[in-house]
């Protein structure tokens, strides 16, 4: 039998999750363009685990030793079962960034390049990172509430419902009575969402 071309210098091989580590996927939600407009959210969500995926690097099929001792552990979990589709895929969003390089396990995150001892580090880093002084959601204990002397941005719909009630307001002797009152309703209604 002829020997087979080296064909991948990468070896990758699945490491089951045997602890109940958790993958952290950090939304960071922007008012219009990514990067280019202010934040109007941050949530952090969790997911468990499934395995983990281990790459290594060789230079060439001869080596007994991968290149660089440096190999990389990747979590496999429901934010990246979807591969490159799916709200998890952070590609297809324009108003928001999906970070999902976190792993959280008995209080400490850690990251291929950050390692964090306490959730009050991971949240005080990801807040200097981003300059996000509001409210950290979380569906899985890392709620942050705002810093003193945030003041949350109204969204698109608050100011179209606030500017909506101020142009009724101003006629709200053309409108009959019942109508008007209807319509503030409506709009209290729309705020709200």
């Amino acid at each position: 039998m002829r020997p087979q071309p080296f064909v991948n210098k990468y070896i990758r091989s699945t490491i089951p999750n045997s602890i109940n580590a958790k993958h952290l996927a950090v939304t960071i939600t922007y008012r219009g363009v990514k990067r280019e407009t202010p934040i109007i959210s941050m949530d952090i969500c969790a997911s468990p685990i499934l395995s983990y995926n281990y790459n290594l690097e060789y230079e060439s099929s001869s080596e007994l030793l991968p290149e660089s001792q440096e190999g990389y552990i990747y979590p496999i979990s429901f934010f990246n079962l979807s591969g490159d589709s799916g709200f998890w895929a952070n590609d297809d969003l324009h108003n928001a960034i999906i970070n999902k390089e976190y792993v959280f396990y008995e209080d400490r995150i850690w990251s291929y390049d950050s390692y964090y001892e306490s959730i009050t580090d991971f949240i005080t880093d990801l807040r200097d990172h981003y300059k996000w002084d509001g409210i950290i959601d979380s569906d899985c204990g890392f709620f942050s509430p705002a810093l003193e002397g945030y003041v949350k941005q109204k969204t698109e719909t608050e100011v179209a419902a606030e500017s909506m009630m101020e142009l009724i307001d101003n006629n709200s002797n053309t409108i009959q009575e019942g109508d008007y009152l209807k319509i503030c309703d409506i709009l209290s209604k729309i705020r709200k969402l």
